[in-house]
């Protein structure tokens, strides 16, 4: 059967310029990237673009308050458990959780053991 897939007009057609591998990898990330995204409130995330924007990618653009008020919302987003997700999903080799989330009282960390508690709860 997959034979057959293989030498379909749609893989003569798409398959010698489609990089599939690195189609799903960023779609995996851009998936995890929406999960993260989802722990900001649309007005959050219209406020983060805004700060982003005016500060043109740099917090020494933006005014203090501005500024702390862009670490509050991407502390949100919890950056390193995305790069920690990021890694262990695609990974052909385990990670060390250290090297992911940092010491046992890392913020990180503690909330990738809530989502494992939930998970097994489930």
């Amino acid at each position: 059967m997959i034979g057959g897939f293989l030498s379909g007009k749609v893989v003569k057609r798409f398959g010698r310029g489609l990089p599939i591998i690195q189609v799903w990898v960023l779609g995996q990330l851009a998936l995890l990237a929406g999960r993260h995204l989802a722990k900001l409130t649309p007005e959050e995330r219209r406020r983060l673009a805004t700060l982003v924007a005016r500060g043109r990618g740099r917090p020494s653009h933006l005014s203090d308050a501005d500024a702390a008020e862009l670490r509050r919302l991407v502390g949100k987003l919890e950056p390193r458990l995305f790069a920690g997700h990021a890694v262990t999903r695609l990974s052909p080799v385990p990670v060390p959780k250290r090297l992911l989330y940092g010491n046992r009282k890392n913020p990180a960390r503690v909330a990738a053991g809530r989502q494992r508690q939930r998970r097994q709860e489930t």
